[in-house]
Order: structure tokens, then C-alpha cells, then sequence
């Protein structure tokens, strides 16, 4: 399934580039690949602030999204939250439900736009 993507805005657009910036200049510093950065960035116990800047980013492109969205309603509650695959920086368990189920109706509604 293809799942349908908000449009682009101008917030996402600058996010995405201060990620991609803030990102690297860390990797870069201390010699680490994606897999490195991110088990830090997923990992309860690194405060490094380098990290905990990349946790907030990560935090304000999910906002972002979905306000792009317009689930201005949906709190995302993004944390530390146990996963299938251990402890991630991500959405609280029933904002993951949530988030699916509301993507499943915006693709139907898509496709019948299509359809019709």
C-alpha cells in the first residue's frame, strides 16, 4: 500500500534542511554513520545536547506533518516509547494507531477522488 503524503510546506521545506545541516555537522564530528547517530538518538539514557537537538527536530518535522495533515487535534506525545524492535524516539503506541488508521482513510478518500 501506498500511503499518501501530505502536501509540501514551507516549514517541512526548513526543517528538513536544518535536519539534514545539524545532522551531518554531528556525524561528521564524531565520526558516525546513520546507524550510530540514531541508536544515540533513540538511546533514554544520551543527553549529549547534540543529540537531544536532533530528538527536538525530529519532534517539530512530526508537528509539522501533522498540521500538513491538518490533525491539528492529534497530540503525536513523542518520547521514549517501547517498540517490536526496543526503545525509539517516536509516537506514543496509540498516536501510531491512530496515525495509521487516519492515513488508511485519507488514501481511500484519495483513490475515489481518482476513481470517480
Amino acid at each position: 500500500m501506498t500511503l499518501p503524503r501530505p502536501e509540501p510546506t514551507a516549514v517541512l521545506y526548513e526543517l528538513g534542511e536544518r535536519l539534514d545541516v545539524e545532522r551531518r555537522e554531528l556525524m561528521l564530528s564524531r565520526g558516525w554513520g546513520l546507524t550510530t547517530t540514531y541508536n544515540h538518538v533513540h538511546d533514554p539514557s544520551d543527553h549529549d545536547p547534540q543529540v537531544v537537538n536532533l530528538r527536538e527536530i525530529h519532534a517539530s518535522i512530526d508537528r509539522a506533518v501533522f498540521d500538513a495533515y491538518g490533525w491539528v487535534d492529534l497530540d503525536p506525545q513523542i518520547g521514549h516509547h517501547r517498540t517490536t524492535i526496543g526503545t525509539r524516539w517516536t509516537f506514543a503506541p496509540a498516536v501510531r494507531f491512530e496515525v495509521l488508521d487516519r492515513l488508511l482513510e485519507e488514501n481511500q478518500r484519495r483513490h475515489a477522488l481518482e476513481t470517480e
